[in-house]
């Protein structure tokens, strides 16, 4: 009995005893629980905690009781204090506290609100600032893994219950809130994690994860429907609109680079930036979608990987940059765009860019009209400054900085007013110094233009792109007759025969072609025959305000599809930069001169040729030709072409000759040994068109005065020779082989492939001749025609001075012995057969009389007796003669 009432007293001072240790520890415990709370919170979070009240109350299980803590703040800031909490509700292990470990095991927070600061409006240029925002905020990364690897774990377990999160600056436009915040922070054995979630402006939905195990943190933002104004706060000095989704993830390990994982998109997004003291401009984007994978260390950040895409635009881009940022860091960046169309869409969407970005873009955008950009990669890697001046639009005067290739398919080029250069597939790249141009295919005027390749060198002497001058040229009309003309060249070639010309020299004033892109000024070139086509050497030439030098090669190829013949070029560009004419001409948009040095022209031997040269509209007109044969002597004359007919060349030209030695023009025609002396005189001209495979006289029309003074005739010649053979008595030759003569003339007229003369007359000491002919101007050279040779010329005019006996002796053509001859075949071995003659008003005193002569035969002999005889004494032809032969 004893023994029990003891034992019920100890209960009751032991029972007493909880009782008074819990009153005490209500009416004391908080305060020292408290300042234990902010002590340790504030070792944690790195950041004084302040904690306004607390209370304690008796937990539902032993040692357990219950702190609830009214108003938390800490990292206090210039907007208030960054995390602020209306209430949170803690369980306390009194045993805990007593041993002094951590009494606190969970943590309920009521209302959270966290404030993150923002940068002020201001805008600075990258690495021009003292501080380092960048290598801030890769340091931010690594201290923010470090603490979450030492101190998560050591925080109780937390829930957090309608919260917000609110971005807050000195002077912002808005405020980014994200409202309902719900978290979790538990910890276990092999690591710990944070979850967060919260509904953003307008609806969108956050989810927020944060994993740690083994050391490795690994962080993911999970967005849905964020509304894209709401982060204007933190986009400064841009606007957004629209809404996006996406994820965020984040991958620290010790030691090594933080990994960076960012993927966000919108149905549409609209971008509108307002620079400090420039105009604003904005974007509107119709589907975004951003892919970037970043790594991040203690000296360098690295772009692994960044596309964007956004309704058919797709950007690559990769790169790194050297921390921290200074002027002289070193800086990486590679963008490449694929599969881009160049339509009215793309357009419009260039004219919301910036004005920096924009002009120079609009400048290639007015050339290149339509196409696909199968790819554009640009490269550069340069320091913090050089990519400021690169951005700033300055691209030349840095060797090595940018590089740059393009690949084009099916683009239309304008290069004239009107002209377009049409089924462009190019392939360009750009390095340090040098253009490479590994392949252009186009079509021009409907026509296939030869393929072009080759480089452009010296770049580098190019500081800035206001020493570019382009003049455009203006509009020329299309020149199809140069492809007839070709075709014209390549019917009438020998091919046994080696190339008749060995160069021409150019010096040109202007050249303004649209085929040019812009105007080529002060040029002097080489052209020359090459294997399987024709090389030039461009010694000098201003295009665009830059002075350049080029080798150039043509080689003609079967023609397909897409090109006839290839071009391989080789550009220099060098100093000084001279200055060009400020407008292109509009009528002449070529002159110059040439001089070249040939072997032939068609069958004559010549040494060159030389003149001045014009083109206006479809009209080339060659001028002050001088053609110097071989082996001596020139000819002057002048030649125009009409380019502007499809399939068709019309020329008119001109020939003056002047003392022209005619032997060395009988050499050079390579007929043999002379058979004809003397000095030439007169003039040839003509008009027509060139015929494929005929000769260009086939279809011209024209006229022609020739002659010829104080020389000699040989017998050989073909038409001498040919009445030599029929008629050895009315030879002039008689047993000589070469007679003297004073004047031969010959005039005519060219009548679509013949020669036509009405009077060949030759006047010679010994004999007096003419002629009345038709030669065609084809192979064989077919002739026909008439002449008259009348002997004793000398004694002709002494019997011509004595009245009545010059009536009676010489008949009315004043000669005394004569015979007619008709003359046909080829030129080179003509026939001739002389005419029966019995009228004896023909010739001489026996008054020969022609009966049944040819109306063609009888022309002629009248043609000559009208140059011959005297006005009055005109034979005619008999009437009902009965035909005899003499």
């Amino acid at each position: 009995m004893r023994r029990g009432l003891i034992v019920v007293f100890l209960v009751a001072i032991f029972a007493a005893a909880m009782g008074v240790g819990f009153v005490s520890a209500t009416r004391l415990g908080p305060v020292y629980l408290e300042a234990a709370l902010e002590s340790g919170l504030s070792e944690a979070l790195g950041t004084q905690v302040i904690l306004e009240s607390t209370q304690l109350r008796r937990g539902d299980a032993w040692p357990w009781v219950h702190l609830e803590i009214s108003h938390a703040t800490g990292w206090p800031g210039l907007s208030g204090p960054g995390l602020e909490v209306d209430r949170i509700h803690a369980e306390v292990d009194l045993m805990a506290w007593l041993r002094g470990t951590t009494p606190v095991h969970q943590l309920v927070l009521v209302e959270p609100q966290i404030l993150l600061p923002v940068l002020d409006d201001g805008e600075q240029d990258l690495g021009s600032g003292s501080e380092d925002a960048v290598q801030q905020w890769t340091a931010g990364l690594s201290n923010t893994a470090d603490w979450l690897r030492e101190e998560l774990c050591l925080l109780p377990a937390i829930d957090a219950l309608g919260g917000r999160l609110v971005t807050a600056g000195r002077s912002t436009r808005g405020t980014l809130e994200i409202r309902d915040l719900q978290g979790t922070l538990a910890c276990g054995p092999e690591g710990g994690q944070i979850g967060v979630s919260g509904t953003g402006p307008s609806g969108g939905r956050f989810e927020a994860d944060i994993d740690l195990h083994e050391n490795v943190v690994q962080a993911t933002l999970d967005l849905d429907g964020i509304e894209a104004a709401a982060w204007a706060s933190l986009t400064k000095p841009a606007r957004l609109s629209g809404k996006l989704s996406g994820k965020l993830s984040w991958r620290s390990r010790p030691k090594t680079a933080h990994e960076l994982n960012i993927e966000l998109h919108g149905p549409r997004l609209g971008v509108r930036v307002d620079p400090p003291g420039e105009p604003a401009w904005q974007v509107e984007l119709p589907k975004p979608a951003l892919r970037l994978e970043l790594q991040a260390t203690e000296d360098t950040l690295r772009l692994v990987r960044g596309d964007w895409n956004d309704h058919g635009m797709r950007i690559h881009a990769d790169g790194r940059l050297a921390l921290p940022v200074r002027k002289g860091s070193p800086v990486r960046m590679a963008l490449a765009v694929e599969d881009l169309a160049l339509d009215a869409e793309l357009r419009s969407r260039i004219a919301e860019l910036p004005p920096e970005v924009r002009e120079p873009i609009q400048v290639v955008m007015e050339r290149l009209e339509s196409g696909q950009i199968v790819q554009l990669r640009a490269e550069t890697e340069t320091t913090v400054s050089g990519w400021n001046e690169l951005l700033s639009g300055e691209l030349f005067g840095r060797p090595g900085a940018v590089g740059l290739d393009l690949s084009l398919a099916e683009g239309t080029i304008r290069v004239g007013e009107t002209d377009r250069m049409e089924h462009v597939t190019a392939d360009v790249s750009f390095r340090g110094d040098e253009l490479t141009l590994r392949s252009l295919k186009a079509d021009f005027r409907s026509k296939p233009l030869p393929a072009i390749r080759g480089q452009v060198r010296g770049l580098s002497h190019i500081q800035s792109s206001d020493e570019f001058h382009c003049v455009r040229p203006s509009d020329v009309p299309p020149l199809p007759g140069f492809d007839a003309t070709r075709d014209w060249l390549r019917s009438r070639r020998d091919e046994s025969r080696s190339p008749s010309w060995q160069r021409v020299r150019i010096e040109a004033d202007w050249l303004a072609h649209p085929a040019l892109l812009c105007t080529l000024e002060q040029l002097s070139a080489e052209i020359a025959p090459a294997s399987s086509g024709i090389h030039v050497d461009i010694q000098h030439a201003v295009w665009a305000g830059m002075p350049v030098t080029a080798r150039v090669d043509f080689y003609e190829g079967v023609p397909d599809d897409w090109h006839d013949g290839q071009v391989v070029a080789d550009v220099e560009v060098g100093p000084p930069f001279e200055a060009m004419q400020p407008t292109a001409p509009r009528r002449i948009w070529a002159r110059g001169r040439f001089d070249s040095r040939s072997t032939r022209i068609g069958d004559i031997r010549i040494r060159g040729s030389s003149g001045s040269f014009t083109a206006r509209g479809s009209e080339l007109a060659l001028q002050e030709l001088e053609i110097e044969l071989a082996p001596q002597g020139e000819v002057r004359g002048k030649l125009d072409l009409e380019l502007g007919r499809e399939g068709r060349v019309l020329y008119d030209g001109g020939v003056m000759l002047e003392g022209i030695p005619i032997d060395d023009l009988w050499r050079s025609s390579g007929l043999g040994e002379v058979a004809l002396t003397g000095t030439l005189h007169g003039a040839i001209q003509v008009s027509g068109e060139l015929l494929e495979e005929h000769p260009p006289l086939t279809s011209a029309r024209g006229y022609f005065a020739l002659h010829a003074r104080n020389g000699m005739l040989h017998r050989k010649l073909p038409l001498m020779l040919a009445v030599t053979l029929a008629s050895d008595r009315w030879s002039p030759f008689g047993s000589r082989d070469r007679v003297a003569y004073d004047a031969i003339d010959l005039n005519g007229r060219i009548e679509t492939g013949r020669l036509r003369s009405d009077v060949l007359t030759i006047e010679a000491p010994t004999f007096r001749m003419g002629a009345s002919m038709e030669l065609g101007v084809e192979n064989p050279h077919p002739l026909q025609g008439v002449l008259g040779i009348f002997f004793f010329p000398t004694l002709d005019r002494m019997i011509d001075r004595l009245p009545l006996v010059n009536r009676v002796l010489l008949g009315t053509n004043r000669n005394l012995v004569g015979a007619y001859f008709t003359v046909e075949g080829a030129i080179a071995e003509p026939r001739a057969r002389i005419i029966p003659v019995k009228s004896i008003t023909a010739v001489g005193p026996a008054s020969f009389v022609l009966q049944d002569l040819p109306g063609f035969v009888w022309g002629g002999i009248q043609r000559i007796q009208s140059v011959l005889l005297p006005r009055q004494a005109r034979p005619q032809p008999a009437q009902n003669a009965e035909r005899k032969d003499s």
